[in-house]
């Protein structure tokens, strides 16, 4: 009946208007009209309204009010004014040429990558062509944000993506302050977030070269970078550095009671987010801690859960239960975690615990003349972790009898990686060591030197790892994501990078396996040196790494074939800011990786792989690049990237690599 009246009058006020009514119908109903209601010269007396004019007055609302109402409710001003919007576009192209194909797999002929591309993205799809970041605030403890991206795979359909998608989902944070303390929520899409080293965290890298951008770099020069990194020994990076993935809930609480606070955490790590997998697999964890001023000790906890069989019965996973602590005394810095943790599975008959060991000890300039940081770890086998700031071997969510992990998932590291020559404070599971750092500065000259001695705990295997420094980038292209591939089947390839095995033939006759522990050693100095020419800046960086592995202990790398596998890099960047806009930048690079007699052979000289008529490993790796930096705007830069690239083998006939890659990143915020 409502609705009906007010069908009613909208057809009386039309039909009024349009027989020119409108003049007397809006003095007769609305506000009294001076000029229509009124004679001239008359303004004491008012025209009284007709009988038809009160009714329709009764009938119809003022026209003022319903030619300016509104067809929606505008949104309180308030609302609008605490929304944002932000992105980016990032148009990245690259283009290689090699000699020869690449064979992916030697036994197939038409598994090989082409000698020829050219092709937009950087191949790992990451970050997206365009994203586009929407926040609200709709008061100071709420916040609701989401972003979509253009161009996007990461939608679960690999065979027909869809080319606009959310990008990390709808993320929801909200908070409240009581009289017990500050509460905050996080859910919905993927959050970076940490718990501790050992358990939730992403390991420190101290010494690396500033040639190649990450696709999470902003638009600033390379100087500008080279700045941050001769200053405070780091490069400035987005939220996910130094953080990992987590989709789920977060809960957290602060300003609790005797100075505690905590986090919880329920979903989703990359492990057990599998978007092809029907079974349930989640992952939860949380930290308890306590404040003594600047000073804390917490409690630390990481559980994976994943469900094996098609009834829920079956579980594999992983659990982790750590302390830690992180203390100050007169400027020297003492940091500490301790723990157990084990890797379970339902029809597996040993799922020991094992221990994990790690203290650090920074001493100030002032108090030692130098500064040092001494670090001592031990981290057990049976301590395997996806996602600690540590290298985790024979790491699994599958059934103990399938122990084969998903190439990319520890750390930036394969997860089935063999013993391994890892950089100075990068730890590894499996290993009891100790490392040590030091650095000193002559003005505009700076040198810091790391040393890092490591035993294996158990004799696991007969592999040895190396990874690539000069080139890893634009070969772990050729295929990534892949366990044993290349010519001779020794390629394992993860994001942004690779590396290779060698085994060792010195090993017990029975077992297949060595008879000494190994122990691996990593010598690494860098030397950066600020210029100042016509008042421009131009910083000059080297990286020397030596590392070497050996069954006979040492305290530094060994230089003879005494080692079973030695690791030598060379890296060389320069970047001169030419003036406000452009910056050109230079990298040179030397790679050496040799093994010695009781390694496995290649096939150069009688063609027969593995004959001891051959030579073991001798690879040889070189570098030449040139780039260009371009800051069109403030929002806006053009960055080019030129490298021409070898990596032969003396021994390994097949394994010879020639080509070049020119890449092109257009970024523009908005």
């Amino acid at each position: 009946m409502q609705i009906d009246r007010q069908i009613t009058k909208l057809l009386l006020m039309g039909l009024l208007v349009l027989g020119g009514a409108a003049p007397t119908l809006a003095a007769s109903i609305g506000e009294p009209d001076s000029t229509a209601s009124v004679p001239p010269g008359d303004t004491a007396k008012a025209v009284a309204p007709t009988k038809a004019k009160i009714v329709m007055k009764k009938l119809l609302p003022p026209i003022e009010s319903v030619l300016k109402r509104p067809s929606v409710p505008p949104l309180p001003k308030k609302i609008l004014q605490n929304v944002t919007v932000g992105g980016y576009f990032r148009a990245h192209g690259y283009n290689r040429k090699l000699r020869d194909a690449f064979p992916v797999i030697p036994s197939n002929e038409f598994a090989s990558a082409p000698p020829y591309v050219l092709g937009v993205g950087d191949v790992y799809r990451d970050p997206p062509l365009m994203l586009l970041t929407v926040g609200a605030r709709p008061n100071s403890r709420t916040y609701v944000g989401m972003d979509f991206s253009y161009g996007s795979f990461f939608t679960g359909d690999i065979d027909s993506p869809r080319p606009l998608a959310l990008n990390l989902g709808i993320n929801l944070t909200g908070s409240i302050r009581t009289e017990h303390g500050k509460f905050g929520v996080q859910a919905g899409g993927i959050n970076w977030t940490r718990l501790s080293d050992l358990t939730l965290g992403a390991p420190e890298i101290r010494r690396y070269s500033l040639y190649e951008r990450s696709p999470w770099d902003g638009n600033i020069h390379s100087t500008d970078r080279a700045q941050g990194y001769f200053d405070n020994g780091a490069v400035a990076q987005d939220n996910r550095f130094g953080q990992q993935a987590f989709k789920g809930i977060i809960f957290d609480g602060s300003e609790l009671p005797q100075d505690f606070s905590f986090r919880v955490l329920y979903g989703k790590t990359a492990v057990n987010g599998n978007l092809t997998d029907s079974l349930p697999n989640y992952a939860y964890g949380g930290t308890l801690r306590k404040n003594f001023g600047k000073n804390e000790i917490s409690y630390n906890t990481i559980n994976y859960v994943n469900f094996i069989d098609s009834l829920g019965k079956e579980q594999a996973g992983i659990n982790i239960h750590t302390l830690a602590y992180n203390w100050k005394w007169k400027g020297i810095q003492f940091y500490g975690e301790m723990g157990m943790g084990r890797q379970f599975a339902s029809d597996s008959a040993r799922d020991d615990w094992g221990e994990a060991i790690v203290f650090k000890i920074k001493t100030p300039k002032k108090l030692t003349y130098l500064p040092f940081e001494l670090g001592l770890f031990q981290i057990s086998p049976d301590f395997r972790n996806f996602f600690g700031a540590f290298q985790s071997s024979g790491t699994s969510l599958e059934a103990a009898t399938a122990q084969v992990a998903p190439s990319g998932i520890a750390n930036g590291t394969a997860a089935s990686f063999g013993g391994s020559i890892a950089d100075v404070g990068q730890l590894t599971n499996n290993r009891r060591g100790f490392y040590l750092n030091t650095e000193w500065e002559i003005g505009d000259f700076k040198i810091n030197v790391g040393n890092m001695v490591a035993t294996e705990m158990e004799i696991q295997g007969n592999r040895m790892a190396f990874g690539h420094k000069l080139n890893a980038l634009p070969l772990s292209r050729l295929v990534t994501f892949s366990n044993n591939v290349g010519p001779y089947g020794r390629w394992t390839s993860f994001f942004r990078g690779y590396f290779e095995e060698i085994a060792i033939t010195d090993v017990d006759t029975l077992t297949g396996m060595p008879t000494q522990r190994n122990t691996f050693n990593m010598l690494q100095a860098q030397l950066m040196q600020r210029f100042t020419i016509r008042q421009r800046p131009l910083y000059v960086f080297y990286i020397g790494s030596f590392g070497s592995a050996q069954s006979d202990f040492s305290a530094i790398p060994i230089f003879s074939d005494e080692a079973y596998l030695r690791a030598h890099y060379h890296e060389f960047d320069a970047f001169y800011e030419l003036n406000s806009w452009l910056t050109p930048v230079l990298t040179l690079g030397l790679e050496r990786i040799r093994g010695n007699e009781n390694t496995n052979r290649g096939d150069n000289v009688d063609g027969i792989l593995g004959s001891l008529e051959n030579d073991p490993l001798n690879q040889t790796s070189t570098l030449m690049g040139f780039g260009l930096d371009m800051i069109l705007s403030n929002s806006t830069g053009l960055f080019i990237r030129h490298r021409r690239f070898t990596q032969s083998g003396d021994s390994f006939i097949q394994d010879d690599i020639q080509g070049h890659e020119t890449t092109v990143e257009l970024k523009i915020f908005f």
